[in-house]
C-alpha cells in the first residue's frame, strides 16, 4: 500500500520511497502490490446512497486509484526494461488479471450511471476547466470501454481485452529477447572524451559478450 508521504508497504513491513522501489522491489513484490484491489473502493462510489457530484463521484474515483497507479507505473516500467525469467512469469499471470479488474470497473453500470449524471448535470458548467476535463475523461473513457454495452458485449470485450493483454505482454517479451542480442561497436573516436571509468566499463561488458 503506499503511505502518505508516498511510499510503498511491502508485505515483510518495509515503506519504500516510490524513487528507490524500481531498483529495490523483486518480481514476487509486484505479484503482491499488483494484486492491490480497487474494485471494492469503486463499488462503495457506485454504491453511495447520496445523489452523485463532483465530490463524491469523479473526487472519489481519482483517490481512490492512487495507489495501484504508483504501482502499475513501477510494473510498467519493468515490463518494458527487465527481461527474467521471474518477471516475465508474473507479468504473464498478471497482465490478463489487470484488465479483467479495469474491465470489471468499467462495466459497473451503477457506476457508470453516476459519472453519467455528473457529466449531464447542469451543476457541471459551474466547475472550473481543469474539472469539467476531468468529467469528461472519465464519461469518454467509461463509454469507450464498453460502460454502455449490454451484458453479452461487456463479456466479450472483457474476452478480448485479457486476450491483448496476454499477446501484448508476449510481444514485448519477444521484442526484448531479440534486443537482447543487439551489440554496438564503438572505435576509439567514438569514446573520445569519455572518463577512463565509462570506457573500462564499456570494455568489460564487450569482454562478458
Amino acid at each position: 500500500r503506499a503511505t502518505r508521504r508516498r511510499h510503498l508497504r511491502l508485505r515483510d513491513g518495509r515503506a519504500l520511497e516510490l524513487r528507490d522501489a524500481v531498483l529495490e522491489l523483486k518480481p514476487d513484490h509486484l505479484r503482491h502490490l499488483v494484486r492491490l484491489d480497487v474494485r471494492p473502493q469503486s463499488r462503495r462510489i457506485a454504491d453511495n446512497p447520496h445523489a452523485p457530484t463532483f465530490e463524491n463521484t469523479i473526487v472519489a474515483l481519482e483517490k481512490s486509484g492512487q495507489t495501484i497507479n504508483r504501482v502499475t507505473a513501477i510494473y510498467g516500467i519493468w515490463g518494458s526494461n527487465l527481461a527474467t525469467p521471474e518477471y516475465q512469469k508474473v507479468q504473464d499471470e498478471m497482465d490478463p488479471k489487470l484488465a479483467a479488474f479495469n474491465d470489471e470497473i468499467t462495466q459497473n453500470a451503477k457506476l457508470f450511471a453516476r459519472i453519467e449524471a455528473v457529466y449531464d448535470s447542469p451543476e457541471k458548467a459551474k466547475l472550473s476547466p481543469v474539472q469539467q476535463r476531468l468529467v469528461w475523461i472519465y464519461w469518454s473513457n467509461f463509454t469507450r470501454g464498453g460502460a454502455k454495452l449490454d451484458a453479452k458485449a461487456k463479456a466479450r470485450v472483457g474476452e478480448i481485452n485479457q486476450r491483448l493483454a496476454t499477446l501484448a505482454a508476449k510481444f514485448q517479451q519477444n521484442l526484448q529477447a531479440d534486443e537482447a542480442n543487439y551489440v554496438t561497436y564503438l572505435g576509439p573516436n567514438d569514446l573520445a572524451g569519455l572518463p577512463d571509468s565509462v570506457k573500462a566499463a564499456a570494455a568489460a561488458a564487450a569482454e562478458a559478450r
